[in-house]
C-alpha cells in the first residue's frame, strides 16, 4: 500500500470520561443543546474534556463545548467520505481515494482514480466509488482495484448493499439519466431505471432504491426492479437523500431546506428552511445532521424542532456521516471528528 506523506498521527482518545460542567444558556448567551435548556463548557477547563483531548501529545484534538474535536486527517482536497467500525473513508478532488482510523492514526492512499470528485461507499471487505466513467472497487485493507462496469458518463453516486453494489448515471445529450446495479461479485449490470432526468445521490434499504433529482424530484425503484415512483415532485435542487426506514429526508439545495416524506409518498414536510446551501445528510434514531455549506454543520430533531449547530467555525463542511458516539464530516482542512456527537 502506498503511505500518504504528511501523515498526522493523533494520540487514541477516550471520550467516556468527558464531564462538562452545563450552564444555563440564558447567562451564557450560548446555543441551547436541548432537554434542559444548557450548554456545554469545559468551565475553568481543568480536568474533564480537556484532560482527555490533551492527553496524548501530539494531538490535534481540542475541547469544544465538553467534546472532543479532532482532526483525523490533514487533506484540504478531500470531497466526500464514508465510515465502516475502524476507518474513515474518502475520495479527493484530484481523484485519490484515502482511509485514516477513526481513533486517529496513518492515513493512508487505497487508490488513484482518473480524477475528479466522486462518492464512496464501503462494505465488509470493499470500497466502491467512481473513476472517471467508471465504477471501481479496491479492498479496503489495500490492494489492486478492480473496473467492474462503465459508463457513458461519470457516474455521480454509488451505494452498496450485502449483494449488488449500485450507483447512478446523470442525463446526456444522447442518453437519459440511468440508476443501474451489479453484483458485487461481478457479472452482468441491471438498468433499475432509465431516462431519468438528473439523478445526483442514492440509497438503498432492503427492498428499495431511492435517489433525489436534481430537477425536482425524490423516486424509489424497487431493487429487484419495477416500474419508478416519484415521492415527491416540485423541489428546489434536492441534492442528497437518507432514509431511517420509515421516511425519505433529503435537502434541497437550493430551497435551503431540510425535508422528510414517507417511505411510500405522499405529503412532504419541511423540518428546516434558511439554510442557503444544504448539502450532505446523514441520520440517527432521533435527530437528523446536515452540512450547510455556507454556514456549518446542522442538526435538529427528525420528528421536528429547531435546527441547531453542532460544532462552530467550519469552512465549507461536506460529506456528513455518523457512528454510534461520533460525527464525521470533511472541512476545507480535512477530516473531522467530534465525540461525542
Amino acid at each position: 500500500m502506498e503511505r500518504q506523506s504528511g501523515t498526522v498521527w493523533i494520540g487514541l482518545l477516550s471520550f467516556a470520561a468527558c464531564s462538562p460542567t452545563v450552564i444555563d444558556a440564558s447567562e451564557s448567551g450560548g446555543q441551547s443543546s436541548g432537554g434542559g435548556g444548557g450548554v456545554q463548557t469545559t468551565g475553568s477547563g481543568q480536568g474533564g474534556c480537556v484532560d482527555i483531548c490533551t492527553a496524548n501529545p501530539p494531538s490535534t484534538a481540542e475541547c469544544v463545548e465538553g467534546r472532543c474535536l479532532v482532526t483525523l486527517a490533514l487533506d484540504p482536497g478531500a470531497f466526500t467520505l464514508a465510515i465502516d467500525a475502524t476507518h474513515v473513508y474518502w475520495t479527493t478532488y484530484d481523484g485519490r481515494l484515502m482511509k485514516v482510523p477513526i481513533d486517529g492514526g496513518e492515513m493512508t492512499t487505497l487508490a488513484v482514480g482518473d480524477g475528479g470528485p466522486a462518492r464512496v461507499a464501503v462494505d465488509a471487505t470493499h470500497a466502491y466509488w467512481t473513476s472517471g466513467n467508471a465504477l471501481v472497487k479496491v479492498p479496503i485493507e489495500g490492494g489492486d482495484a478492480i473496473t467492474l462496469a462503465s459508463a457513458p458518463r461519470t457516474p455521480i453516486d454509488v451505494a452498496v448493499d450485502a449483494t449488488n453494489v449500485y450507483w447512478a448515471v446523470r442525463s446526456g445529450p444522447e442518453y437519459g439519466g440511468l440508476i443501474t446495479k451489479l453484483p458485487i461479485a461481478g457479472g452482468d449490470s441491471v438498468v433499475l431505471a432509465s431516462g431519468e432526468i438528473d439523478p445526483a445521490s442514492i440509497i438503498v434499504d432492503a427492498t428499495t432504491l431511492y435517489w433525489a433529482d436534481l430537477l425536482g424530484f425524490v423516486r424509489s425503484v424497487g431493487i429487484a426492479g419495477g416500474q419508478p415512483v416519484t415521492l415527491v415532485s416540485g423541489q428546489a435542487v434536492p441534492y442528497d437523500i437518507a432514509t431511517d426506514g420509515t421516511s425519505i429526508f433529503w435537502t434541497n439545495e437550493q430551497g435551503g431546506t431540510v425535508n422528510k416524506v414517507s417511505i411510500g409518498g405522499g405529503n412532504p414536510i419541511t423540518l428546516a428552511t434558511g439554510q442557503a446551501i444544504a448539502e450532505t445528510i446523514a441520520l440517527d434514531d432521533t435527530t437528523v445532521y446536515w452540512t450547510n455549506f455556507e454556514y456549518g454543520l446542522m442538526k435538529m430533531p427528525s420528528a421536528g424542532g429547531r435546527p441547531t449547530e453542532v460544532v462552530a467555525g467550519q469552512d465549507h463542511p461536506y460529506g456528513v456521516a455518523i457512528d454510534a458516539s461520533s460525527i464525521y464530516w470533511r472541512n476545507s482542512t480535512g477530516i473531522m471528528k467530534l465525540s461525542p456527537r
